[in-house]
């Protein structure tokens, strides 16, 4: 079993303290909830956990030997890409229409991001990180637009398929929709 024990790690925007000596132990199978007010560290923290940024202090255990796949706050399709396209960006044909119908968004595999709502390109992008696959999903607030119903049927999907899932989120039900162990930031 990998050592995901995160220690002591502090990190910064612009000279600015974002987190503080964050201690925590991702070690065990499952999926985390780090929730907290906006600015406390949560996107801090996944983008170190990503390798997207360099702490100024403190240590991240065995992640960067973990094949991470990450889903931003943004949803970062192709324009000129369909849905498909888009998740075969990071996968084969097969594997991305799997994904787009876990979201179900099979019928909109033709479709352009423009063409999509708000909520449409969201699970397009969480589709494109779960065809990535890997041991670590790491999701920054992963169903911003999405109804309930839609997020009850899509979570238990992804922590079936996904050993270790952690995800920044303001929603206590979405964490419990992956049963997940939550973290608490900025208290």
């Amino acid at each position: 079993m990998p050592d995901l024990r995160v220690e002591k790690l502090c990190a910064d925007y612009g000279g600015e303290a974002v987190l503080r000596d964050f201690s925590c132990d991702f070690s065990r199978p499952g999926a985390y909830a780090i929730m907290g007010g906006s600015g406390v560290g949560k996107t801090t923290l996944l983008r170190v956990l990503a390798g997207l940024m360099r702490p100024r202090s403190g240590s991240i255990g065995d992640f960067p030997k973990l094949r991470r796949a990450v889903m931003f706050q943004e949803d970062r399709l192709l324009n000129q890409l369909t849905a498909l396209g888009n998740v075969e960006l990071v996968s084969d044909v097969q594997s991305a229409r799997r994904w787009l119908e876990a979201v179900e968004l099979a019928d909109k595999a033709d479709a352009l991001p423009g063409e999509l709502s708000g909520g449409q390109r969201r699970r397009v992008a969480l589709a494109r990180c779960a065809a990535f696959g890997g041991d670590l999903l790491l999701l920054d607030e992963p169903f911003t637009g999405l109804d309930n119903e839609l997020k009850a049927r899509i979570a238990p999907r992804l922590a079936a398929e996904f050993e270790r899932i952690i995800l920044s989120t303001h929603d206590a039900d979405e964490a419990a929709l992956f049963s997940a162990s939550v973290l608490r930031l900025g208290t």
